[in-house]
């Protein structure tokens, strides 16, 4: 199985002092079952073997924060 799909982890809702960027992240899932394998074996087939991989690519490039009479810009990462 191969399928491909989106994924967002919403940022900056919740407390003011925790602001984190969105995160944007394409995303591919893979898995193969074990169910083929011959009746000797079939101690093993419910297992099957899944992953998945994706990059995380943030919404913004910089962060601004405005603090008691202050203002700072932070790099997100990549």
């Amino acid at each position: 199985m191969l399928s491909a799909g989106p994924n967002v982890e919403w940022g900056s809702i919740g407390s003011s002092t925790c602001s984190t960027p969105t995160p944007y992240t394409p995303t591919l899932y893979f898995g193969k079952g074990l169910g083929d394998l011959p009746y000797t074996l079939s101690w093993i087939t419910p297992i099957a073997i899944t992953g998945q991989i994706g990059y995380a690519i943030p919404a913004r490039n910089f962060t601004a924060t405005f603090g008691r009479g202050s203002f700072v810009v932070l790099r997100n990462p990549a």
